[in-house]
Protein backbone atom coordinates (compact mmCIF):
# COMPACT_ATOMS: atom_id res chain seq x y z
CA UNK A 1 0.00 0.00 0.00
CA UNK A 2 1.40 3.24 -0.85
CA UNK A 3 2.31 5.52 1.94
CA UNK A 4 -0.30 8.40 2.26
CA UNK A 5 0.35 11.90 2.38
CA UNK A 6 0.89 14.36 5.96
CA UNK A 7 -1.97 16.73 6.46
CA UNK A 8 0.13 19.44 7.76
CA UNK A 9 3.54 18.44 5.83
CA UNK A 10 4.77 21.90 4.59
CA UNK A 11 3.75 23.90 7.54
CA UNK A 12 6.39 25.37 9.53
CA UNK A 13 5.57 26.25 13.78
CA UNK A 14 7.42 28.62 15.57
CA UNK A 15 7.16 26.97 19.00
CA UNK A 16 7.45 29.75 21.99
CA UNK A 17 5.44 26.98 24.56
CA UNK A 18 6.81 25.87 27.55
CA UNK A 19 6.34 22.97 29.60
CA UNK A 20 4.20 19.84 28.45
CA UNK A 21 1.20 21.43 27.26
CA UNK A 22 2.71 23.11 24.28
CA UNK A 23 5.35 19.83 24.35
CA UNK A 24 2.30 17.58 23.44
CA UNK A 25 0.75 19.59 21.08
CA UNK A 26 3.98 20.12 19.12
CA UNK A 27 4.16 16.32 19.01
CA UNK A 28 1.02 16.05 17.73
CA UNK A 29 2.24 18.65 14.75
CA UNK A 30 5.10 17.33 14.28
CA UNK A 31 3.20 13.32 14.00
CA UNK A 32 1.17 15.17 11.33
CA UNK A 33 3.90 16.06 9.37
CA UNK A 34 4.65 19.74 10.67
CA UNK A 35 7.65 21.18 10.74
CA UNK A 36 8.42 22.50 13.95
CA UNK A 37 11.30 25.18 15.10
CA UNK A 38 11.01 25.24 18.77
CA UNK A 39 12.49 27.94 20.46
CA UNK A 40 14.22 28.13 23.24
CA UNK A 41 15.76 30.10 26.58
CA UNK A 42 19.39 30.29 25.57
CA UNK A 43 21.60 27.91 27.83
CA UNK A 44 18.74 26.71 29.97
CA UNK A 45 16.58 25.34 27.11
CA UNK A 46 13.47 24.64 27.96
CA UNK A 47 12.44 23.09 31.41
CA UNK A 48 11.58 20.14 30.05
CA UNK A 49 15.13 19.74 29.30
CA UNK A 50 15.94 18.96 32.81
CA UNK A 51 12.85 17.03 34.20
CA UNK A 52 14.00 13.50 35.16
CA UNK A 53 14.32 10.84 34.27
CA UNK A 54 17.40 12.09 32.61
CA UNK A 55 18.73 10.07 29.12
CA UNK A 56 22.27 11.70 28.47
CA UNK A 57 21.57 14.49 30.34
CA UNK A 58 18.31 15.15 28.96
CA UNK A 59 14.79 15.01 29.81
CA UNK A 60 13.61 11.93 28.47
CA UNK A 61 9.96 13.47 28.10
CA UNK A 62 11.28 16.14 26.41
CA UNK A 63 13.17 14.15 23.95
CA UNK A 64 10.60 11.73 23.07
CA UNK A 65 8.17 15.34 22.68
CA UNK A 66 10.32 17.18 20.15
CA UNK A 67 12.12 14.45 18.29
CA UNK A 68 12.42 15.17 14.72
CA UNK A 69 12.20 19.39 16.21
CA UNK A 70 14.40 21.98 15.04
CA UNK A 71 16.19 23.77 18.35
CA UNK A 72 16.86 28.03 17.90
CA UNK A 73 18.35 29.26 21.37
CA UNK A 74 16.94 32.96 21.43
CA UNK A 75 16.47 35.24 24.51
CA UNK A 76 12.93 36.29 23.80
CA UNK A 77 13.32 39.64 26.33
CA UNK A 78 16.31 40.28 24.30
CA UNK A 79 15.32 43.25 22.03
CA UNK A 80 17.73 41.45 18.80
CA UNK A 81 16.37 37.92 19.30
CA UNK A 82 13.15 39.22 19.75
CA UNK A 83 13.28 40.51 16.00
CA UNK A 84 15.23 37.23 15.11
CA UNK A 85 11.45 35.58 16.78
CA UNK A 86 9.52 38.12 14.15
CA UNK A 87 11.77 37.44 11.36
CA UNK A 88 10.70 33.55 11.49
CA UNK A 89 6.87 34.17 11.98
CA UNK A 90 7.05 36.17 8.64
CA UNK A 91 7.58 32.56 6.99
CA UNK A 92 6.01 30.63 9.47
CA UNK A 93 2.44 29.31 9.62
CA UNK A 94 1.67 28.57 13.33
CA UNK A 95 2.77 30.24 16.51
CA UNK A 96 2.07 27.92 19.56
CA UNK A 97 2.74 29.57 22.80
CA UNK A 98 2.42 29.52 26.41
CA UNK A 99 2.75 32.61 28.29
CA UNK A 100 0.51 35.01 30.61
CA UNK A 101 -1.88 37.08 27.88
CA UNK A 102 0.16 40.42 27.85
CA UNK A 103 3.85 39.09 28.25
CA UNK A 104 4.79 38.71 24.70
CA UNK A 105 3.65 42.09 24.20
CA UNK A 106 6.03 43.65 26.70
CA UNK A 107 8.48 41.82 24.14
CA UNK A 108 7.05 42.99 21.36
CA UNK A 109 6.02 39.54 20.09
CA UNK A 110 1.99 39.93 20.88
CA UNK A 111 -0.03 38.65 18.13
CA UNK A 112 -1.04 41.59 16.44
CA UNK A 113 2.58 42.94 15.99
CA UNK A 114 3.53 39.30 14.13
CA UNK A 115 -0.02 39.26 12.13
CA UNK A 116 1.24 42.52 10.71
CA UNK A 117 3.73 40.56 8.47
CA UNK A 118 2.23 37.81 8.25
CA UNK A 119 -1.58 37.70 8.05
CA UNK A 120 -1.97 34.34 7.56
CA UNK A 121 -0.38 33.42 10.93
CA UNK A 122 -2.35 31.46 13.32
CA UNK A 123 -1.51 32.25 16.86
CA UNK A 124 -2.14 29.32 19.36
CA UNK A 125 -1.90 31.00 22.85
CA UNK A 126 -1.70 27.99 25.54
CA UNK A 127 -2.36 30.33 28.50
CA UNK A 128 -3.02 28.93 32.06
CA UNK A 129 -6.46 30.98 32.23
CA UNK A 130 -6.93 32.25 29.04
CA UNK A 131 -7.94 35.71 29.05
CA UNK A 132 -10.52 35.54 31.63
CA UNK A 133 -10.27 39.02 33.23
CA UNK A 134 -10.23 37.69 37.05
CA UNK A 135 -7.40 35.41 36.45
CA UNK A 136 -5.54 35.94 33.40
CA UNK A 137 -2.33 37.01 34.82
CA UNK A 138 -2.32 33.85 37.24
CA UNK A 139 0.53 31.32 36.74
CA UNK A 140 -1.53 28.00 36.60
CA UNK A 141 0.32 24.45 36.39
CA UNK A 142 -0.84 20.81 36.53
CA UNK A 143 -1.70 20.19 40.64
CA UNK A 144 -3.39 24.20 40.36
CA UNK A 145 -5.96 22.46 37.80
CA UNK A 146 -6.24 19.34 39.31
CA UNK A 147 -7.30 21.02 42.69
CA UNK A 148 -9.24 23.32 41.11
CA UNK A 149 -11.95 20.56 39.12
CA UNK A 150 -11.69 18.77 42.53
CA UNK A 151 -10.08 15.69 40.47
CA UNK A 152 -6.74 15.98 43.06
CA UNK A 153 -9.17 15.06 45.81
CA UNK A 154 -11.22 12.81 43.98
CA UNK A 155 -7.95 10.58 43.35
CA UNK A 156 -7.47 10.68 47.15
CA UNK A 157 -3.81 10.23 48.11
CA UNK A 158 -1.06 12.13 49.71
CA UNK A 159 0.87 11.91 46.96
CA UNK A 160 1.01 14.16 43.55
CA UNK A 161 -0.38 11.81 40.67
CA UNK A 162 2.63 10.18 38.82
CA UNK A 163 1.25 12.02 35.71
CA UNK A 164 0.69 15.43 34.97
CA UNK A 165 -2.79 15.03 33.63
CA UNK A 166 -3.91 18.00 33.17
CA UNK A 167 -1.14 19.35 31.67
CA UNK A 168 -1.64 16.51 29.02
CA UNK A 169 -4.71 16.61 27.90
CA UNK A 170 -4.46 20.29 27.58
CA UNK A 171 -2.34 19.76 24.83
CA UNK A 172 -4.57 17.50 23.44
CA UNK A 173 -8.07 19.28 23.50
CA UNK A 174 -9.46 20.97 20.66
CA UNK A 175 -9.94 24.17 20.98
CA UNK A 176 -13.36 25.77 21.79
CA UNK A 177 -15.74 26.63 19.22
Amino acid sequence: MPAHPLPLEGTIVLDLSRMLPGAVTARLLLDLGARVVKIEEPGAGDPLRAAPPLVGGVGAGFCALYRGAESVALDLRDPADAAAVRKLARSADVLLESFRPGTLERWDLGPRRLLERNPALVVCALSAFGAEPSLATRVGHDLNFLALSGLLDLLGSEAPPPVQIADVVTGLREPPR
